[in-house]
């Protein structure tokens, strides 16, 4: 009985925990995604951040890797709000492309890279996005969408692990590793992002897609944040601790 009382009370202060880690943060806050990376950088630049496969990424690397595809979107144009919709299989460019995107207020649909034909124009077009991010992976996928009928205009391919990922004549994309390549590694000025808050949407994610359609739902800064900031919190996360996705 006592135990029982005891094993209430341990539960009822971890969701207590967790409310006020995640209540704490409100939808007018200007501290968005791309400052809380640039934040972990910053205090913590050698630590190990990514672990896949054999590649091992720091803090400070993924940054700076971030910061590239920030500087890549700029240049072409994009700005706070635009939408640049991403379709890629697991592995750390996946994160790379929606956290550079993230530091500009780039909302970035995700798209389901197992869809195909009606079901991935579908996704595409509900999305409205300026540009697809695809991995090389994807591009057969991509080619179940007649490149006359396709909703997105400008479709990059990004490779795994730095390859240039040529796309063949047949393909509408084009490489991006090498353009990320030449771009610089510094932080983005902060006034790129000016108006940027907390409340307002980092990702479209869309439903499974078993009853229809898949459906974006949005997903802002702030709910990323407080998730990730509360869940840490209530399990004791630590340093060395090494979560697995």
């Amino acid at each position: 009985m006592i135990g029982d009382f005891s094993g209430r009370l341990l539960s009822m202060a971890r969701l207590f925990k967790l409310a006020h880690r995640t209540l704490r943060h409100k939808p007018t806050s200007p501290f968005t995604v791309g400052d809380l990376i640039e934040q972990r950088a910053a205090a913590h630049p050698e630590r190990p951040f990514l672990l896949f496969e054999e590649r091992r990424i720091s803090y400070g690397a993924f940054n700076a890797l971030a910061n590239q595809v920030a500087h890549w979107a700029s240049q072409r144009g994009l700005r706070r709000g635009d939408r640049v919709a991403l379709m890629m299989q697991n592995r750390p460019e996946y994160l790379l492309a929606w956290a550079g995107l993230a530091k500009l207020g780039v909302v970035i649909p995700l798209i389901n890279p197992n869809l195909r034909s009606a079901a991935l124009r579908h996704a595409l077009q509900v999305c409205e996005a300026q540009c697809l991010i695809a991995g090389a992976e994807c591009l057969d996928h991509l080619r179940t969408v007649p490149r006359d009928d396709c909703p997105i205009g400008r479709i990059v391919v990004w490779s795994e692990n730095g390859a240039d990922g040529n796309p063949d004549a047949d393909s509408p994309a084009q490489p991006l590793g090498p353009e990320l390549a030449r771009m610089p590694t510094d932080n983005p000025a902060p006034a790129v992002r000016h108006g940027l808050v907390a409340g307002d949407d980092l990702f479209y994610i869309y439903t499974s897609g078993t009853t229809g359609y898949p459906k974006p739902a949005h997903f802002s800064h702030m709910r990323f944040i407080a998730i990730g900031d509360g869940m840490a919190g209530v399990a004791g996360f630590g340093a060395a601790d090494v979560f697995y996705c």
